[in-house]
């Protein structure tokens, strides 16, 4: 995300989007009520011709959001609302409802009055707008199933089933080509890469992958995994497989974040806060190095108060999905804290 301007004081900023999860991010940023000034088109009729379907013609209008909508698939961020203000004048109809299109490399100026929640939206948006998307696949002498990493979260993209039986060696080494190529044909213009399993399959498709695709080959990371199934995937998030191969990423943090919470309460080394009370003690006392918020809890005014006063305080703020499933665990424990030193004894 690049942020052309911004004005605190005054309560806006200009930015723009430069690649798709920016306009993830400002689906999270721009809330109903915000207003919303960018380039757009509107439908000009001429009078008394009836018949006229009218022209379009380019505006600057501001609208007041009603509805705000990541449309993935058009690469678009649409904001729905009544125009307050707009030029020329002219074509412009105070009152009347619009959607504005936010497109990629497209400037567009929010006003709002950021919380700590957008600050540290707006701060991972900077930092990981230049990020690479992961592509993932697990699997065995049966099957492949491969899935993609945003950061809106994991997606899984099929299965893949392996046809050859052992009883015809001849058979089952063409079936083996065409499975390793249908694995391959998914790798195509992916940049980067992770491919993990439990046996010799992954092995010998590095082989197949290195001798017939090698610039794929050099994207690619090979890893192990237990299972070839949807849990092995997972297992790579817990184990920050991903991390180590492609850098970070917001859901494999998630994960690391969550295990350690997890890890720290099995140790029960007092690391670690839990619930309104000790977290907000923990954010007051300097103490709390990570807070990990639900997004179902970001509207409460307390949770709010611990989340601007954890920025303030220098603590790093991670808002989870309740969609993922790292977002359905913390859900569980609403608040998180991750300390820097023991607070209890």
């Amino acid at each position: 995300m690049k942020v052309i301007s911004q004005n605190p004081e005054e309560g806006w900023l200009k930015v723009e989007p430069q690649c798709v999860e920016d306009l993830w991010y400002l689906q999270k940023i721009v809330e109903p009520g915000d207003g919303v000034e960018g380039t757009s088109f509107r439908r000009f009729k001429v009078e008394g011709v009836e018949k006229d379907s009218g022209e379009k013609k380019k505006v600057h209008l501001k609208i007041r959001a009603e509805q705000i909508e990541f449309a993935q698939s058009a690469l678009k961020l649409r904001v729905t609302g009544v125009i307050e203000s707009g030029t020329p004048e002219e074509f412009v109809s105070i009152g009347s409802h619009h959607t504005l299109d936010v497109d990629l490399h497209e400037r567009v100026k929010i006003h709002k009055k950021l919380s700590a929640y957008h600050w540290a939206l707006l701060q991972e948006a900077k930092k990981k707008s230049k990020h690479v998307k992961a592509f993932l696949i697990v699997m065995d002498e049966h099957q492949a199933i491969p899935a993609e990493l945003q950061l809106q979260g994991l997606t899984f993209l099929g299965e893949m089933s392996f046809r050859g039986s052992k009883k015809d060696p001849k058979a089952f080494e063409e079936a083996t080509k065409t499975f390793f190529a249908e694995i391959a044909k998914t790798l195509e213009g992916k940049e980067k890469i992770v491919v993990a399993g439990p046996g010799f399959a992954k092995d010998n498709f590095k082989k197949y992958l290195t001798e017939k695709h090698p610039d794929v080959a050099k994207k690619t990371s090979f890893e192990y995994a237990s299972t070839a199934e949807k849990s092995g995937v997972y297992e790579l998030l817990k184990r920050g497989v991903i991390e180590k191969a492609l850098g970070e990423q917001r859901l494999a943090q998630e994960f690391a974040l969550l295990e350690k919470f997890k890890e720290s309460i099995g140790r029960d080394d007092h690391k670690n806060a839990y619930g309104l009370d000790a977290v907000q003690h923990a954010v007051l006392a300097g103490a709390a190095q990570h807070v990990l918020v639900s997004d179902t809890l970001i509207k409460n005014k307390t949770v709010s108060t611990i989340m601007e006063t954890a920025r303030q305080m220098g603590a790093q703020l991670h808002v989870f999905d309740s969609e993922n499933e790292t977002g359905q665990e913390l859900k569980n424990y609403g608040v998180v804290a991750l300390l820097r030193y023991p607070l209890w004894t």
